[in-house]
């Protein structure tokens, strides 16, 4: 705790979430704006901006890079689908930062092959293929996520 700083901290799904009885100054998205449907993302970007942050309020988001999602040719949201949609809000960037994630597939289990198969429709050999395109030297590891903050 921070002194002088009040907090709340809500867990739930983006599905589940009501709403504030209050705004906040601060909303934190990790790896959550992906995953929601473009046209429930384009509302969420506007209850935020009109009903649940303060004057000045930010919003703190945390986007994957998908080197893998784009080899199987998976649609995926990547970081530039969000500046280009809370720019459309009316959100502007405050600060911008990469993140250096390593990340090693190259010995996958056979959960993962089989999960990144049935996200994406290729065939367990197409998920391996990619998967040694993407991770098989030790300089491909390391994936960078972007860290953005954006204000009212």
């Amino acid at each position: 705790m921070f002194p002088g700083v009040d907090s709340t901290v809500v867990q739930c799904t983006i599905e589940s979430w009501r709403g504030l009885d209050h705004q906040v100054d601060v909303v934190m998205l990790f790896n959550v704006v992906g995953n929601v449907r473009p046209a429930d993302r384009k509302v969420l970007y506007h209850k935020l901006m009109i009903d649940y942050l303060t004057d000045g309020g930010m919003v703190v988001t945390c986007v994957q890079s998908r080197p893998l999602q784009k080899l199987l040719k998976v649609p995926a949201f990547d970081n530039d689908d969000l500046l280009a949609e809370m720019s459309t809000e009316g959100f502007y960037i405050v600060l911008e930062r990469d993140i250096h994630v390593y990340r090693d597939l190259s010995n996958p289990s056979e959960e993962i092959v089989r999960l990144f198969a049935m996200a994406s429709g290729n065939s367990s050999e197409e998920v391996l293929s990619a998967i040694d395109l993407t991770f098989a030297q030790p300089d491909q590891r390391v994936v960078i996520n972007k860290l953005t903050i954006f204000a009212k």
